[in-house]
């Protein structure tokens, strides 16, 4: 989609990062992210967490609507898809690239979102408009939970404030004899 089409300018939300960002980072301490995963940032934004990783050693690629657009869409065992629903101020949208992350994850999706109301903001549609024009939802925890795991179907983990981890589950065949 041209962000043409945007009637917010999604992309100015997103954060020139001088560190890994706040879900990479709990990800990586908690195990969930190692070096012999393959990683994929869902919205990358300027590309911060990837370049990081890369130096790190990790496998990292990402894709973003503005920053990124002709990257491709690629599977990988962690998918991180951070503090992206919020600032999609279409429900269904919302809802589908939500699908598209988890349709992209091999064993892990990484999902955060803002879960408290900041200052200074107006209400639009079941969000807030920001000075800059820049559109965010806001959930309480139990509600960004629900809503992960209503889309989903899977079973969501807090691992940090509005950090939450889903996992895939392992199917096993079973091959006769």
């Amino acid at each position: 989609m041209s962000t043409d089409h945007w009637k917010f300018p999604r992309h100015k939300a997103a954060m020139r990062r001088h560190k890994l960002s706040s879900p990479v980072a709990i990800a990586i301490n908690k195990g969930i992210l190692t070096l012999d995963q393959t990683f994929f940032d869902y919205g990358c934004g300027q590309g911060g967490d990837l370049c990081r990783l890369t130096q790190m050693g990790y496998k990292a690629n990402g894709y973003d609507p503005f920053y990124f657009p002709d990257a491709d869409k690629t599977k990988a065992d962690v998918v991180n898809l951070s503090y992206v629903l919020g600032v999609i101020n279409d429900i269904q949208e919302r809802q589908e690239t939500l699908l598209q992350a988890w349709a992209l994850t091999g064993k892990t999706l990484i999902v955060s979102a803002q879960v408290q109301k900041t200052r200074g903001t107006i209400p639009h549609n079941d969000g807030w408009i920001n000075k800059w024009n820049i559109y965010t939802k806001f959930w309480t925890e139990p509600e960004w939970r629900k809503y992960v795991e209503g889309v989903t179907g899977a079973k969501a983990y807090r691992i940090g404030k509005g950090v939450l981890v889903v996992q895939k589950p392992i199917v096993v065949e079973l091959l006769a004899a």
